[in-house]
């Protein structure tokens, strides 16, 4: 194995991760970087700037973790029972650090990027309502009307396949919107 992180080193010379104990072999913890760890201490720091009312550096940090994030964890052992915990945890730790980071973005009137991010949260999440309404609010406060119109449709179809209806919330920001556009025509 030694020989898989160090191809260049000699049978019998040290290797720098993989160290020989007593019990049998370890990582050389202190060399290794871990996206997930780098994932959930940026989330971590952002949720604690976000509690004390530095919201602009929480969401640095809240874009940064979310950069860490590439999709499911070891997607490519879906079929080994241990990743599915793991996987599930990131998978919602994720969303939840996308709700926080559309909810600062959307505070801070940066529409352009909960766009972005609201899309990506529907990857996770397709039945998100949330995520759906900061959507719609968001395409037609950047001039998208058109757009948030088919949001909300794209809303009532999704929730709709789980047998739900959009809040009395959602359809008071889609009437709203949908009267604003048919007086504007």
């Amino acid at each position: 194995m030694r020989h898989i992180f160090e191809p260049e080193l000699n049978n019998h010379g040290h290797s720098t991760y993989i160290q020989t104990t007593p019990h049998g072999y370890r990582f050389g913890a202190e060399d290794l970087w871990a996206d997930t760890e780098a994932f959930q201490s940026h989330y971590r720091q952002g949720r604690v700037l976000e509690k004390g009312g530095q919201l602009a550096q929480a969401i640095d940090l809240y874009e940064q973790a979310f950069r860490f994030y590439r999709g499911d964890f070891l997607a490519e052992d879906k079929h080994l029972d241990w990743t599915m915990f793991l996987r599930s945890r990131y998978a919602r730790l994720c969303l939840d650090l996308l709700l926080h980071l559309i909810d600062g973005l959307h505070q801070l009137d940066r529409c352009s990027d909960v766009i972005i991010y609201g899309e990506r949260g529907l990857e996770l999440d397709p039945y998100h309502e949330g995520i759906y309404r900061r959507l719609i609010q968001c395409y037609h406060d950047v001039g998208q009307t058109y757009v948030a119109l088919q949001t909300y449709e794209r809303c009532v179809q999704a929730l709709g396949e789980v047998a739900l209806v959009p809040s009395e919330t959602t359809e008071r920001v889609h009437q709203t919107i949908r009267k604003e556009s048919e007086n504007n025509s």
